[in-house]
């Protein structure tokens, strides 16, 4: 993929912010959904013949301020988030969404799983300016908005 697009689920518009990791393409992106502006993170996870595989889950913004700071490793922000299931996207060649599928956090393959050793590395995130003006506005509107300081 070329780059990370805004794509849609149902009613529902995601908004790319920033890759939090990028290496010949984006393998860990941060969206923001548009109308509750909560945080969701999209994993790179595989390529078939036509689709590119991603895990998709939520993340409070405390969580990705701590996974910024290094005390959260890329698999702590996948297990983080209550949530038994994990929404697994397929986007093709012309960056779109061609598949959801919604499965169990603990019946997904090891490999599909982030890994326990994988930490935030700022020389591979290119924007992370914008991840910090983001959670800085996060952190000014805490009193609206209760889900920000979730862990």
């Amino acid at each position: 993929m070329n780059s990370t697009p805004n794509f849609n689920i149902g009613k529902q518009t995601f908004k790319h912010v920033a890759d939090l990791e990028w290496f010949e393409g984006a393998l860990l992106s941060l969206f923001r959904e548009q109308d509750t502006s909560k945080l969701f993170l999209m994993h790179w996870v595989d390529i078939e013949e036509e689709c590119h595989r991603w895990l998709f889950f939520p993340i409070a913004p405390r969580a990705l301020r701590l996974y910024l700071e290094g005390k959260l490793s890329n698999q702590d922000l996948f297990f983080l988030d209550a949530s038994p299931t994990v929404k697994i996207l397929d986007i093709n060649g012309g960056l779109k969404l061609h598949k959801i599928t919604e499965v169990e956090k603990n019946s997904l393959p090891k490999d599909f799983r982030p890994s326990k050793d994988g930490y935030f590395q700022k020389e591979l995130c290119n924007g992370f300016n914008e991840i910090i003006s983001l959670l800085k506005k996060y952190s000014l509107e805490a009193g609206k908005y209760e889900w920000a300081m979730a862990a």
